[in-house]
C-alpha cells in the first residue's frame, strides 16, 4: 500500500485517504461497470432460454419428464404457504442490501433417525394412493433450488418390537 505523505503544522506526517481515489475510479469508468452489468445480464438470459428450450424437447420426447413435471407444478400449486418460511440473512448487508442469501425456516421432513430428508415446497395427492412431496435439501448459486419428489402411500402399515412382542401400526394421511 502506498502512502503518501504531507507535513503539517506541528511537523507530524498525514496520509492521503486512499478509498476517494478508488471511488474517483469507479466514477470515472462508469461507462465500463454499465458495459459488464450488460454483458452478464445478457449471458444469464441467453442461458435461461436454453435451458427452457431443452427443457421442452424433453418434455416432447420423454413422458416419464413430460409426468415428473406435471407432478412437481401440482405440488407447488398445493403447496401449504403456512410452511414455507424464509427469511433475509444478516450476510445480505456485505453485498449491499442485494438479497442473495436467504435463511430457510420452512416445515422440515426427517426420517426415523431426525436426519433431514429436505424443506417442505409443496405436497400433492395422486389418484394412484399416494402422497408426493416436493423437496429440496441444497441449493446451488444462492438462488436456484435443487428440487426432488418423494412418494409414499396414503396407508402404510409397520410393523415394530415392543416389549417383545410384534405390534402392528397403521398410519393413515
Amino acid at each position: 500500500m502506498e502512502v503518501r505523505q504531507t507535513a503539517t503544522q506541528g511537523g507530524a506526517l498525514e496520509p492521503i485517504n486512499e478509498l476517494s481515489e478508488t471511488f474517483g475510479w469507479l466514477i470515472s469508468h462508469w461507462y465500463l461497470i454499465v458495459i459488464l452489468i450488460g454483458l452478464i445480464v445478457a449471458i444469464a438470459v441467453i442461458v435461461f432460454l436454453y435451458k427452457s428450450r431443452e427443457n421442452e424437447r424433453l418434455e416432447r420426447d420423454s413422458e416419464g419428464y413430460k409426468h415428473r413435471n406435471n407432478l412437481m407444478e401440482n405440488c407447488k400449486m398445493n403447496a401449504d404457504k403456512t410452511k414455507i418460511k424464509n427469511t433475509y440473512s444478516w450476510m445480505n448487508l456485505f453485498w449491499f442490501g442485494i438479497p442473495f442469501k436467504r435463511n430457510e425456516h420452512s416445515a422440515k421432513l426427517l426420517d426415523y433417525e431426525g436426519k433431514l430428508i429436505g424443506y417442505y415446497r409443496g405436497h400433492s395427492f395422486g389418484q394412484n394412493n399416494m402422497v408426493t412431496y416436493l423437496l429440496y435439501k441444497k441449493k446451488s448459486l444462492f438462488f436456484f433450488e435443487n428440487q426432488f419428489l418423494l412418494q409414499f402411500p396414503k396407508k402404510m402399515t409397520l410393523t415394530y418390537m415392543e416389549d417383545n412382542k410384534k405390534r402392528k401400526l397403521n398410519l393413515i394421511w
